[in-house]
């Protein structure tokens, strides 16, 4: 009876330490593609900006107050309308995916952490 309840037990332990690796190797595997993605699209976005000159509307600031003062809604219109808005919406969904992820490892870090430590003890018996 000793020797089924330790079968029992370990191949409990296999499981939950095989779906622990699975579930901290596909989060680790989403934070660095949305990492990567996120990278990759911002890095487009500004060079978008870049060819167009949207980011020469920022000089104004250097301008007289009363000049920025004056045209910093007409600047920010026309900054609006050159942005391209499906990049920036998918840059948008990325960094939420990608904040999502992060907060999900952080909240999860000592449950991960406990369940490795005991997991190592238990393999360590064996």
């Amino acid at each position: 009876m000793e020797k089924l309840e330790k079968k029992i037990l370990q191949k409990v332990y296999f499981w939950e330490a095989k779906r622990t690796a699975f579930d901290l190797f596909l989060k680790m595997i989403l934070f660095f593609s949305t990492g990567l993605f996120l990278m990759i699209l911002s890095q487009i976005f500004f060079e978008i900006l870049k060819e167009q000159k949207t980011l020469d509307l920022l000089n104004f600031f250097n301008e007289d107050f009363e000049v920025a003062k004056r045209y910093f809604l007409d600047n920010i219109f026309i900054f609006f309308f050159e942005v391209p808005k499906f990049l920036l919406l998918l840059i948008l969904l990325f960094l939420v995916i990608f904040s999502l992820v992060i907060l999900t490892l952080f909240k999860n870090y000592y449950i991960l952490k406990n369940k490795i430590k005991s997991f190592l003890k238990f393999f360590k018996k064996l």
